[in-house]
């Protein structure tokens, strides 16, 4: 096992976010660990999310489902959008949780890319490869207007 480094790293949040988004894609795709994704993506989401304020994807996410569904914003996020990364991060009740853990992990990787997207138009590496294999796996997620996957699908 390799001994600590004193090694000092400066950091900058959008490409420490970018990193976690990264790493989240690998994680799920590669080593089949959707629960790290998860925390890592939500991890990235709230990082880049705060430059956005009202406008990141969480947010806009929650007064949308909230308007919709007679919820409020703040039980919308918690029982709902943030609920599987919330109970991963926090030592909380319910002592186990029932989740399509997969799509949560989709879920989170997709609103970390958008809010990095608004804030700088950038995209981690493994971004195209994570929408690539979304697309080829769901592909009615990229059916936007009725258009077909081919015609929507991320170039």
């Amino acid at each position: 096992m390799k001994a600590p480094s004193d090694r000092i790293y400066k950091l900058e949040k959008l490409d420490t976010a970018s990193n976690h988004i990264d790493w989240a894609i690998k994680l799920l795709l590669d080593f089949d660990e959707p629960a790290a994704a998860v925390t890592l993506a939500g991890a990235a989401e709230e990082l880049v999310g705060a430059r956005l304020g009202a406008g990141a994807a969480s947010r806009v996410l929650s007064a949308n489902f909230a308007a919709l569904s007679g919820l409020t914003r703040s039980d919308v996020a918690d029982q709902h959008l943030n609920k599987t990364r919330n109970w991963l991060k926090h030592d909380r009740p319910p002592a186990t949780l029932e989740t399509a853990l997969e799509m949560d992990a989709v879920i989170m990787i997709v609103r970390a890319l958008s809010n990095l997207a608004a804030v700088d138009r950038s995209m981690p590496s493994e971004g195209p490869r994570f929408l690539a294999w979304l697309s080829a796996g769901r592909p009615d997620l990229f059916n936007f207007a009725g258009q077909t996957p081919s015609q929507s699908s991320p170039s």
